[in-house]
C-alpha cells in the first residue's frame, strides 16, 4: 500500500465556521489528536471568523479550510457549499 493517500478527517462547522477558542476545545482537540497520533490529515471547514493565533501555538498541524464568506450570511447555503467542498 505504498501509493495509498493519508487518511483524514475533515470536521464540518454546524453553522458559519469556526473561531480561535474553538480550535483548542473538542472540536479542534479531536482532529488534532488524530494528526498528531495517527497522522491523519486533519481540516476543520467553515467560513473564516478572524484570526487563528492558535493554529501555530496550540494545534500546530491542524489545518483550516475556507469556505466563501457569503456562506457566513446565508445558512441556507452552507449544505450546498459542504457538498461542493466534499466533491473536490
Amino acid at each position: 500500500m505504498e501509493n495509498a493517500s493519508p487518511r483524514g478527517i475533515y470536521c464540518l462547522a454546524p453553522l458559519n465556521g469556526w473561531n480561535n477558542q474553538q480550535l483548542t476545545k473538542n472540536c479542534g482537540i479531536v482532529p488534532y489528536l488524530f494528526h498528531k497520533l495517527y497522522g491523519f490529515h486533519a481540516v476543520m471547514v467553515g467560513t473564516k471568523l478572524g484570526d487563528y493565533p492558535a493554529l501555530e501555538t496550540y494545534v500546530k498541524g491542524l489545518q483550516l479550510d475556507f469556505l466563501p464568506d457569503y456562506c457566513c450570511f446565508l445558512v441556507s447555503c452552507l449544505p450546498d457549499s459542504y457538498c461542493q467542498y466534499l466533491k473536490h
